[in-house]
């Protein structure tokens, strides 16, 4: 009878390993990653400006009612509430781009600053390019992905710094 004959499970000798993945793979998981985490921190985001919006003009139902109580604020005022407005998601996007870019500099092998940067770009990119089917085209559209790529690499430099 012929003895049956048992393969292992997992494989014990280092050369049975799957070689590494290439730099460029990594993006695309950064952008995953971007994602992920920027959808909660926008809705809390979200959030926190609604609250600063009711604080400063009061809770409107109409738009003529939210811009009248918008120019009657005084500029100080308009000015804070504009950066509460415009800041918080903004700030959103520069935390998910530096996790993003921290996971593909901790895992991703010779994945470094660029590849973070890459993901970033790329990540806020494609929602600009969804926003702007709704809101219409416009150059400022483009500051996220602007701010976002800076902060993916400084994200990938502190995942390759961290590295176990």
């Amino acid at each position: 009878m012929a003895q049956k004959r048992k393969l292992p499970l997992i494989s014990s000798r280092p050369d049975d390993q799957d070689p590494p993945r290439p730099p460029l793979h990594w993006v695309g998981f950064g952008i995953v990653a971007i994602f992920a985490l920027w959808l909660p921190l926008a809705a809390i985001a979200e959030m926190i400006k609604r609250r600063a919006i009711v604080g400063y003009i009061g809770d409107r139902s109409g738009e003529m009612d939210t811009e009248l109580a918008l120019a009657a604020l005084a500029p100080e005022d308009h000015a804070r509430l504009s950066m509460w407005v415009f800041g918080l998601p903004l700030a959103a996007l520069a935390l998910a781009a530096m996790g993003g870019g921290y996971l593909i500099g901790r895992y991703g092998g010779a994945a470094g600053h660029r590849e973070g940067a890459l993901a970033a770009a790329l990540a806020a990119l494609v929602a600009v390019g969804f926003s702007s089917f709704t809101s219409g085209a416009s150059l400022a559209l483009l500051l996220p992905v602007f701010l976002a790529a800076p902060f993916g690499a400084l994200g990938a430099w502190l995942g390759k710094r961290n590295r176990a």
